[in-house]
């Protein structure tokens, strides 16, 4: 604001009687107090609607934050329920595999018993095989000495 005394010192240079010049400070002094009083009250209507609008913005954002918040919720629900659901579903087809896979070692480990009992049972016969073909064998070796002495005597 202008120093009052200025004021009066360039009313008083303008060759205006000390009344005037006062009378026009002082009309100056209250206009200026008027408009600070307005611009007051203006920048408070101002704020008051500057005010009004962020909390409306407020909560207009916490709606949406809200709202977004449940929607990540049961997002995140379905995932769980899902991976859950998969997970219940990885570990029976685990638990499956697994008695599979025990099952099968229970059949490996009959027909590995099988096969050493029909081995045992080829060994057996592979043995009483051979005592008849050594069997066999003396008989022909019987008779082709039988026969060999025979031609010998007849040629004698």
């Amino acid at each position: 604001m202008l120093n009052t005394l200025k004021l009066y010192d360039m009313l008083k240079a303008a060759s205006l009687s000390d009344e005037q010049a006062h009378a026009i400070a002082d009309a100056i002094r209250e206009a200026a107090s008027e408009l600070s009083g307005e611009l007051r009250g203006m920048i408070k209507e101002e704020f008051d609607r500057f005010e009004r609008a962020f909390a409306t913005k407020a909560d207009h954002l916490e709606r949406i934050f809200a709202a977004r918040t449940d929607s990540l919720e049961q997002t995140f629900a379905a995932r769980t329920d899902s991976l859950e659901q998969t997970f219940a579903a990885k570990s029976d087809s685990f638990e499956r595999t697994f008695a599979t896979k025990a099952e099968l070692e229970v059949g490996f480990a009959r027909t590995d018993a099988r096969f050493e009992r029909t081995d045992s049972k080829i060994a057996q016969v592979e043995v009483r095989l051979i005592r008849w073909m050594f069997v066999f064998w003396m008989g022909q070796m019987a008779v082709t000495v039988g026969l060999v002495l025979e031609v010998a005597r007849l040629f004698k």
